[in-house]
C-alpha cells in the first residue's frame, strides 16, 4: 500500500498568517490495551466529541495464532476494518471463509441487526484497525450488508488509499452512509502531505500506525491525535517513513444511545433492533451456527441494559 505524495498531497509554503492559524491538536491518547486489543475511542468517551466516529481500536497479534471469536450481534453502526500488516483468516456473517491481507478492507453495515464471529487465525505478525460509525436515523435500521476489498481494488489518490468517502475527486468503492472520509496514508521520510477537508467536515483525527510526523507538533507511532473542531486544513511532514489513518466528518447532531455492541440515535430504534437481533439469534441457533451459551450470553447483556 505504499505510494509517495503527488501534486495533490504536497502543500504550498505556508504564509506567516497560515502558520499562526495552524489547526491545533486538542486530544492525544495511546489508548487502553487489553491483550491483543488497544481501544482508543469508545461511544461513551471520546466518541461523544468525534461522532459519527464512535469507536477506534487496534488489533495486534505478534505471531502465528488461532483463536475463536464468539458470535455476537451489532446494530445501528457501520464498521470499517483495514489490515496494515500481515494476514488474517476469518469468516463472514454467513460463515464463509475470508482472507484479509495487508491493505485489505472490510466494510460492514450492521443496520437493524447482524451476528458475526467464529474462528480467526494468523500466519505471521498481523495488525489491523477497526472503527465504528454511528449511523443516522435513515440508515440505522436498514438491512445489513458487508463487503471485502483487497488492496489492489482500493482506490488510490497519491499517497492515500480512500477507504471511505471522497478525496480529491477519488471515491471509495462503497458509498458512505455518513458524511465522512477515511484515508490510509503512507509517506517516506521528509514527504509533505496536505489535507483540505470538505467544507462541512469539522471533526478531524489522525491515528499514527508507524513512524512519526509533524502536524505542528510531533505525533508518534501508536498515538491518536484529535484536532480542534474547525474547518481548517492540515499540513503534515513525515519525520521518517510513516503510515497513518485519517478521518474527517461533519459532527453528528444525533444522540448516542448505546447498548452491548450497538449504537442508535434513540431508545425506540435500539429496542426495534434488539427485537431483530433476538429473532436472528433464534434462527442461527436453530441452524446450529450459534451455540446456545453464546446466544444466551448476548441476550443477557442486552437485557441488562434495559
Amino acid at each position: 500500500m505504499s505510494e509517495t505524495g503527488d501534486s495533490h498531497s504536497a502543500p504550498r509554503a505556508l504564509t506567516e498568517q497560515q502558520q499562526h492559524q495552524r489547526r491545533k491538536i486538542v486530544t492525544r491518547t495511546k489508548g487502553r490495551t487489553n491483550g491483543p486489543i488497544t481501544q482508543f475511542v469508545g461511544p461513551s468517551d471520546l466518541g461523544q466529541s468525534m461522532k459519527p466516529f464512535v469507536m477506534l481500536a487496534r488489533y495486534s497479534v505478534p505471531e502465528k495464532a488461532t483463536f475463536n471469536y464468539p458470535m455476537h450481534p451489532h446494530s445501528g453502526i457501520a464498521s470499517l476494518a483495514v489490515i496494515v500488516e500481515g494476514t488474517l483468516h476469518s469468516v463472514d456473517s454467513k460463515g464463509r471463509p475470508k482472507v484479509l491481507q495487508r491493505g485489505s478492507v472490510e466494510w460492514l453495515m450492521a443496520g437493524h441487526g447482524i451476528w458475526h464471529g467464529g474462528p480467526v487465525s494468523t500466519i505471521e505478525p498481523t495488525c489491523g484497525y477497526l472503527m465504528w460509525f454511528a449511523l443516522p436515523p435513515e440508515h440505522e435500521l436498514a438491512p445489513p450488508a458487508e463487503a471485502f476489498i483487497d488492496a489492489r481494488n482500493t482506490p488510490a489518490e497519491g499517497a492515500a488509499r480512500v477507504l471511505l468517502g471522497r478525496f480529491n475527486g477519488t471515491e471509495s468503492v462503497w458509498p458512505a452512509p455518513v458524511a465522512a472520509t477515511c484515508l490510509y496514508v503512507e509517506l517516506g521520510e521528509g514527504d509533505k502531505w496536505h489535507y483540505d477537508p470538505p467544507e462541512s467536515h469539522d471533526v478531524l483525527w489522525m491515528m499514527v500506525c508507524a513512524g512519526s510526523l509533524d502536524a505542528g507538533e510531533s505525533v508518534r507511532e501508536g498515538e491518536l491525535a484529535v484536532f480542534e473542531r474547525a474547518s481548517q486544513s492540515v499540513n503534515l511532514v513525515a519525520r521518517n517513513a510513516c503510515s497513518f489513518i485519517l478521518g474527517s466528518a461533519r459532527f453528528s447532531p444525533h444522540d448516542i444511545v448505546e447498548s452491548h455492541s450497538s449504537v442508535h440515535t434513540s431508545l425506540a430504534a435500539l429496542r426495534q433492533a434488539e427485537d431483530e437481533i433476538a429473532r436472528l439469534g433464534e434462527q442461527l441457533n436453530a441452524q446450529g451456527r450459534l451455540p446456545a451459551e453464546q446466544w444466551e450470553s448476548a441476550m443477557q447483556k442486552m437485557r441488562s441494559r434495559r
